[in-house]
């Protein structure tokens, strides 16, 4: 919240500006600012689905890969991309459709 009032100080944005406009992308005139939450589960989403592709046994014991890559797919909102950059381009589009139904 601290962060997104002094963007707004920054950008000169109004004190009313809603929130989906700062998280979506800059090719619909959002200011496409990074979203911690959504990038923690990302990073754990990739690093998971790299792990799973190891052949090894001792890895498999020990992590519930698919659990893991479950757990992040619905932290996300249950997306539908395959990888990181295209799960992040469709929750910024999802944040531009909440900021035009405003």
């Amino acid at each position: 919240m601290l962060i997104r009032q002094g963007v707004r100080e920054i950008c000169g944005q109004l004190a009313d500006t809603p929130i989906p406009v700062f998280y979506s992308g800059r090719k619909v005139r959002g200011l496409g600012m990074l979203r911690t939450f959504w990038e923690a589960s990302l990073q754990h989403l990739a690093i998971s689905q790299k792990l799973s592709r190891i052949n090894d046994r001792h890895l498999k014991a020990v992590r519930d890969l698919p659990d893991e890559i479950a757990k992040c797919r619905l932290r996300l909102g249950n997306v539908i991309g395959q990888n990181a950059q295209a799960i992040r381009s469709e929750l910024r589009t999802s944040e531009f459709n909440k900021w035009k139904q405003l």
